[in-house]
């Protein structure tokens, strides 16, 4: 088994560990985890077959399949001077292989590429996770600090999904 395997596994098996200890990433709006919808979110968002929907004011993503929610988490953004983009994409490419950004020395686990000219990411952000009220952001990319909720959202999103973040 190669480095990187171990190294990746090490990690889940780490990030699962302190989240389920330290209740991060639990649902704050509910049983179910849904919010209502955000007054400003595009009309798209629930009639595309996949779409997923990022609103910045409310730091909330929201996944939809057939114009039904499946899925809300809270996200955070790219710091001062690399704000995270608003616009329209498409999830480029999903590679379990490249869960480590070069760039940047940061470990990205779940990564959905959404920008190729950037390098820009929708991934599971550990540094969000452990520091949910303190964190300062990243280089533009779109972070969750909910392992499960990034992990499912993973699984649910084929590449080519519309994304946009308003």
């Amino acid at each position: 088994m190669s480095s990187r395997v171990v190294l990746r596994r090490t990690a889940a098996a780490l990030a699962t560990a302190v989240l389920g200890l330290s209740g991060v990433g639990s649902a704050q709006a509910g049983a179910t985890g849904a919010l209502a919808p955000a007054a400003d979110m595009p009309a798209a968002c629930s009639q595309q077959k996949n779409i997923i929907c990022v609103s910045k004011a409310e730091k909330t993503l929201r996944y939809f399949e057939n114009g039904k929610e499946q899925l809300t988490a809270e996200v955070r953004f790219g710091r001062p001077g690399h704000e995270t983009p608003t616009g329209t994409w498409k999830i480029e490419t999903k590679d379990p292989s490249t869960w480590w950004s070069y760039p940047y020395k940061v470990y990205m686990p779940w990564g959905m590429k959404f920008d190729l000219t950037e390098g820009l990411y929708i991934h599971y952000s550990s540094g969000f996770a452990l520091n949910n009220q303190t964190y300062i952001g990243s280089h533009g990319c779109v972070q969750f600090g909910d392992w499960e909720k990034m992990r499912t959202l993973y699984q649910k999103a084929p590449v080519g999904t519309t994304l946009i973040i308003y």
